[in-house]
């Protein structure tokens, strides 16, 4: 699977099921719903495998493949295995705090003090006083 190939399957596997049952195919070589039965045979589940088969991610197993290992119903390529590394190359999101920007308009921002609430009477009060000082 080229470089391209694998862009495109990647951009069509999103969901979290499609990453666990990924995962699941990537370290485990038995049937999905031997270890997951609540959910394994469900019809998300089947059209899942059959979307990494058709994007090149599994692929059915041979009747001698099943006599060798056991109940599989699917070994995973090689691109499952460059898909599931390069999630795991993910880096963590890294968390940084920023100060808001100031709100342009007439109500002063949460860091500077109500002129009112400074003299310590209501704001009916202090625009009263300010009209009168202006006269």
């Amino acid at each position: 699977m080229n470089e391209c190939e694998l862009t495109v399957a990647f951009s069509s596997l999103h969901s979290p099921l499609e990453v666990m049952i990924g995962c699941h195919y990537h370290a485990v070589a038995e049937k999905y719903a031997a270890r997951h039965p609540e959910h394994g045979e469900s019809p998300a589940v089947k059209e899942i495998k059959a979307r990494m088969v058709e994007a090149g991610f599994l692929r059915p197993v041979t009747s001698d493949e099943v006599e060798a290992y056991g109940d599989i119903d699917y070994a995973p390529t090689a691109g499952l295995h460059q898909w599931v590394e390069a999630l795991c190359n993910v880096p963590w999101p890294e968390q940084r705090w920023v100060l808001p920007k100031k709100k342009v308009g007439r109500r002063p921002s949460l860091g500077e003090p109500k002129p009112w609430a400074v003299e310590g009477v209501s704001k009916s009060t202090w625009y009263r006083r300010e009209r009168e000082k202006a006269k």
